[in-house]
């Protein structure tokens, strides 16, 4: 009996991992897209985002950037910090190619929010 209790436990934790592991980063609704963006040398930085095109109510589009880092961090053109006005022009330049803007004559506005993580883990491999 405590056999099949622990198996039964064991099922029901090990449901719930394997749960947590198969859910998105992205909004229901959002789509997601990766960047690999050369930088210095041989350096590239991978960026993760998610983004949703279309009339959503007060928020027409929204970008959330789940990861940026090194995409080759054995490279040693890779190091210090990496500057996010890189990241977010990328980032910028890859969503609106995605999500046409209206031209600004035609009087439709739109209106973007950026969210991105502001801690980071650097792992120096030197």
């Amino acid at each position: 009996m405590k056999k099949y209790i622990f198996l039964l436990v064991a099922t029901i934790i090990l449901g719930f991992v394997v749960g947590n592991k198969a859910r998105a980063d992205c909004p229901l609704g959002w789509d997601e897209a990766t960047i690999i963006q050369p930088y210095i040398g041989d350096c590239r930085i991978k960026i993760v985002y998610c983004y949703k095109c279309g009339v959503t109510g007060a928020d027409p589009s929204n970008i959330k950037i789940t990861f940026y880092g090194w995409d080759n961090p054995e490279s040693p053109d890779c190091i210090g910090e990496i500057p996010f006005e890189i990241v977010w022009e990328a980032v910028r330049q890859s969503f609106f190619n995605k999500c046409q803007i209206p031209d600004c004559n035609t009087g439709n506005t739109l209106r973007v929010v950026v969210e991105y993580p502001i801690c980071a883990k650097i792992i120096n491999l030197g």
